[in-house]
């Protein structure tokens, strides 16, 4: 009976240890399978476990970077993009500008255009020199070593400083770049210089054309011809010489404003008014400039002034009605051309 007994002690031990050990397998099975993710490839599954402590989880053990270490990084990140921020904007709108005052108004681009071209050349200067950039940074000793290790630079608060460092950075050189639209010169400016040019060049070849023997040339335009032509009475003035010839001929552009006796007399008639006297110094004729709906657009104005040898020089017969032809096709050239 006693080793009856004992036998059956063993067994029920026997059996005790294979259910703890039973189920401990189970538990260990069902939570690596909870645990578990499967990918089917092909005709296979596969199981996929995750890696304790993943990239998103702070690992045990890694403390915090300190508040001086943080604000050594998102200085570290904000100081290069200040510089690549401030050369990216102030290449790009020197370099739009440029293009836009040259060849947009040789070739008609829009500004648009001329700034996505810029834009080109700002990036080109980027990329050739942006380590230039963070080496002089890095050699005024403005940048300081960090200290944190691998692990604190990996940290997810640590990615937000540097992030938000380089920000910051960006925003401000790009403020400091766009400082220089202070030394771009007005759009405005270079545009209703080329109109005066052009106006110019065009009253050159209408004089050289012409039988009007005169030694000067004045067109007055009224303010609201300015205005329509997007030219300020600021930036009109000026003389072209040209030589048809022997004699020398001058072409002045002036406004109303500055206008002779008799132009302002033919402005106010509206028709054409001859100084024709040998008694006087300066013979003119003058001859409204008229747009549609009989607008007056200025008046041009032919002078001759009396010579230093005293010799006598009036104008023929036949000159008035060139004058209201060349005022004729100078209303069209106005209304036309610009």
């Amino acid at each position: 009976s006693l080793r009856r007994c004992c036998h059956c002690r063993c067994i029920r031990r026997h059996q005790l240890r294979s259910i703890s050990s039973s189920s401990t397998k189970t538990a260990s099975v069902a939570e690596a399978t909870n645990s578990t993710s499967w990918e089917l490839k092909g005709s296979s599954i596969i199981a996929k476990r995750p890696t304790p402590g993943g990239s998103s989880q702070r690992k045990p053990g890694v403390a915090n970077p300190s508040w001086a270490e943080l604000k050594n990084r998102f200085a570290t990140s904000a100081l290069p993009m200040v510089g690549f921020g401030f050369m990216d904007n102030f290449i790009m709108i020197q370099a739009g500008g440029y293009i836009d005052s040259t060849l947009g108004v040789r070739f008609g681009l829009a500004t648009l255009t001329a700034a996505a071209m810029g834009q080109v050349v700002s990036d080109v200067s980027g990329v050739l020199f942006g380590s230039t950039v963070d080496n002089a940074i890095t050699r005024a000793g403005l940048l300081k070593p960090s200290q944190m290790t691998y692990a604190q630079r990996r940290l997810p608060l640590t990615q937000r400083v540097s992030l938000a460092g380089a920000v910051v950075g960006v925003i401000i050189g790009c403020g400091l770049g766009a400082t220089s639209l202070f030394f771009v010169p007005d759009h405005k400016q270079s545009e209703a210089k080329r109109k005066i040019d052009k106006l110019k060049e065009i009253l050159s070849n209408m004089l050289r054309a012409d039988d009007i023997e005169c030694d000067q040339c004045i067109v007055y335009l009224a303010e609201s011809t300015l205005s329509s032509l997007g030219i300020g009475g600021h930036d009109f003035g000026g003389e072209t010489e040209i030589s048809s010839n022997s004699d020398e001929k001058k072409i002045h552009l002036q406004t109303m404003k500055n206008s002779s006796p008799p132009s302002q007399q033919c402005a106010q008639d509206g028709g054409s008014v001859v100084s024709n006297s040998s008694s006087s110094d300066r013979k003119t004729i003058c001859s409204p400039i008229h747009g549609k709906n009989n607008t007056l657009l200025g008046v041009v104005e032919f002078a001759i002034t009396r010579r230093n040898d005293g010799a006598e020089k009036s104008f023929g017969d036949g000159e008035e009605q060139l004058a209201k032809i060349t005022a004729r096709h100078i209303g069209v050239v106005l209304e036309h051309c610009f």
